[in-house]
């Protein structure tokens, strides 16, 4: 009885991380996309 819920709960623990993991990498993308469309530009104003 305690097995299974040890291992029910590895697979929902895993479940969780591998989306929480997805999504750091949609958002890195994101951010990468973003500095290539919008590459920084210094403004040379001395700021």
């Amino acid at each position: 009885m305690i097995w299974v819920n040890f291992i029910e709960s590895l697979k929902l623990m895993a479940t969780g991380m591998s989306g929480i993991f997805a999504f750091i990498m949609v958002f890195y993308g994101l951010v990468v996309l973003l500095m290539k469309l919008f590459p920084y530009q210094d403004a040379g104003d001395g700021l």
